[in-house]
C-alpha cells in the first residue's frame, strides 16, 4: 500500500496534517504512537494528553513505546489493508531505541541502530495498510558537539530519506503549511 511521508520541525503541524490525510483515506484510522511514557515528566505527559484530546475518538490508538507493547514493525506488519496508520513518529521511535540500548549496555551501538532502522524501513515497505509516516527534521543548524546528538541526527536523517524514497507522497510541514515535496523537487541520492 502507499506510504505518505510527512516531515518538518517540532510543532510545525506534522501530526495534524497526517491525521487529516488518514481520516480522509480510511474507514479504520489507527494512530501508532512510538513515544515512551514518562509519568514523572508533567510537560511530556501534557503533550501526549493534548495529542490524544485532539484525536478524540476518531482513531484507534496503539502505543509501541510502552513496556510489553508490540514493536512498531509488528504493528505495521499486522495492519489490515482497510487501515490507515499514522506513525508518529520516527524520531520518538529512534529516541526509544536509544534509551533501550543505553539501559541494556550503557552505550550506543551505531551499527545496531542502523540495522534496526533498516528492519523498520523493510516492514514499512511491505505493509498492507496505507501509512502516514511522520519523521522530524533535525540538523537544520550546526552539527552538535555531543556524540549522541550527532548519531541521532545522522541515523534519523538517513531513516527519513529511506522512508521518503518509498513514499508515494512526501510533505514538508512548516508553520502549519504542508508543502508537497514531489511537486517541487526530486529525491537526490546520498
Amino acid at each position: 500500500m502507499p506510504i505518505t511521508f510527512i516531515t518538518g520541525p517540532v510543532r510545525s503541524g506534522k501530526s495534524s496534517w497526517a491525521e487529516h490525510l488518514a481520516i480522509q483515506s480510511a474507514v479504520h484510522p489507527v494512530y501508532v504512537a512510538t513515544a515512551e511514557r514518562f509519568p514523572d515528566d508533567d510537560e511530556w505527559e501534557r503533550r501526549l494528553r493534548l495529542h490524544r484530546e485532539r484525536r478524540a475518538d476518531r482513531f484507534t490508538l496503539i502505543e509501541t513505546g510502552l513496556s510489553g507493547a508490540p514493536s512498531l514493525e509488528e504493528v505495521v506488519t499486522a495492519a489490515r489493508q482497510e487501515n490507515a496508520l499514522v506513525v508518529d513518529s520516527l524520531g520518538t521511535w529512534l529516541a526509544h531505541r536509544f534509551s533501550l540500548q543505553i539501559a541494556r549496555s550503557g552505550e550506543l551501538d551505531v551499527d545496531a541502530l542502523k540495522l534496526e532502522a533498516a528492519r523498520l524501513v523493510s516492514a514499512l515497505g511491505l505493509a498492507r495498510a496505507r501509512l502516514y509516516v511522520i519523521g522530524e527534521e533535525v540538523g537544520w543548524s550546526t552539527v552538535s558537539s555531543e556524540r549522541s546528538a550527532r548519531i541521532f541526527s545522522d541515523v534519523l536523517g538517513r531513516l527519513n530519506r529511506r522512508v521518503a524514497s518509498l513514499a508515494e507522497q512526501a510533505y514538508l510541514v512548516v508553520c502549519g503549511y504542508a508543502v508537497d515535496l514531489r511537486t517541487i523537487g526530486r529525491n537526490v541520492e546520498e
